[in-house]
């Protein structure tokens, strides 16, 4: 905590994981009523569009905010069963470790369970807290904080995992001779292995650079005085977004975007080239063409949910609020990112819609089966 104090050693500038949660209308700092040289300070302060008080539980920017966590926990839920769907049909296939790009699809749809379940259950918490559904006693405290982090994780890995599939769809139509030397077997599972690693990379510096401690030096503030516990920084914090120059953030919120745009815009150019002597193609460069085409889609969803978090932070370094709405759709923007694959696959691949019906079949014989072969109808 000392190492977060000012120079006249009173203030407490708190991490945005507090900041989220204290009600400080008008102002980024309070002071404590005893010792009026006490303080805390949030650069970045939370609050409601509507303006409301975090305590009017029933006022229009709460009741917003839990019809964005129903959106987001039902979209969640059906990203969850597609793509279990996807990795049963996959999995089945038997060209999944021959195939780099099955693989790499296998490894992403297995991201996404992951990414749709912290989503729903970090949405689910943030309406719990603002809510006062069960406090904020410290278990209320760690479920604040820690399932946003796990969830930002989660983001980062279809994240990566869609750059690294967009990159192995360009290099096998850009280089078709090189890459089945570039992209086999065992490498492609050590790219796949070094995009969980990076991941996790990005993930740490959001976990160690807190802890949960009692609410003691900062009982007398009023905007602090209802904390039996709270979010405090620990000395990596400094080490993290001082010393490394939050070179996390710049991993992974700032560099999908260009590079992703890039690769297209290249992808796109071999694809128009390879169109103009199509008949002189093999099967093999035709399928690789298709794929491409299928997963575009894909990376296009990436792209527009990724607009989400820029435009939230835009609005953060222009107003210095942290919108509780803003927050919420962009909780929701993942989620819908981590659930849209299966649909497009479904209706861009006619194999992939075949082997999809019957997976559906075998796994949910009595209620989506039904749903799915009528809507084919």
């Amino acid at each position: 905590m000392e190492d977060n104090l000012t120079n006249n050693n009173s203030t407490e500038v708190l991490f945005s994981y507090m900041c989220h949660l204290i009600d400080l209308p008008n102002t980024t700092k309070d002071c404590s009523i005893s010792d009026p040289n006490l303080c805390i300070e949030c650069p970045m302060r939370g609050g409601y569009l509507t303006g409301e008080r975090f305590t009017d539980i029933w006022g229009l920017g709460h009741a917003v905010c839990f019809l964005l966590w129903v959106f987001t926990v039902f979209i969640s839920l059906c990203g969850v069963l597609g793509n279990i769907v996807i990795v049963h049909v996959i999995q089945k296939r038997k060209t999944l470790w021959n195939s780099s790009f099955d693989f790499l699809l296998l490894c992403l749809a297995a991201a996404d369970i992951f990414s749709c379940i912290v989503t729903a259950i970090a949405a689910t918490c943030r309406v719990a807290y603002f809510g006062n559904w069960f406090g904020n006693g410290i278990i209320m405290i760690y479920l604040s904080y820690l399932p946003n982090a796990f969830w930002l994780c989660g983001r980062s890995l279809s994240t990566f995992l869609t750059m690294l599939i967009t990159t192995e769809r360009y290099v096998k139509i850009a280089f078709p001779i090189h890459s089945q030397n570039w992209i086999i077997g065992r490498r492609t599972q050590g790219f796949a292995l070094a995009m969980v690693l990076l991941a996790i990379f990005v993930t740490i510096p959001r976990i160690s650079s807190v802890y949960v401690a009692p609410n003691v030096l900062y009982k007398d503030v009023p905007s602090m005085n209802h904390f039996s516990y709270v979010i405090l920084t620990t000395s990596q914090n400094e080490f993290w977004y001082s010393t490394l120059k939050s070179v996390h953030v710049l991993i992974d919120f700032w560099l999908p975007l260009p590079f992703l745009l890039i690769l297209n815009l290249l992808s796109f150019r071999e694809v128009f080239k390879l169109g103009k002597r199509r008949k002189e193609m093999n099967l093999k460069q035709r399928n690789d063409i298709q794929a491409v085409q299928m997963f575009l889609p894909v990376i296009t969803v990436l792209l527009c949910c990724n607009m989400v978090p820029i435009t939230h932070f835009v609005v953060l370094q222009y107003f210095g609020i942290i919108y509780n709405e803003f927050h919420m759709t962009t909780i929701l923007s993942m989620a819908v990112n981590s659930s849209v694959n299966f649909p497009i696959y479904y209706y861009r691949a006619e194999k992939f819609k075949l082997e999809a019906r019957r997976a559906i079949a075998e796994l949910f014989p009595l209620t989506l089966s039904i749903i799915v072969f009528r809507a084919e109808e």
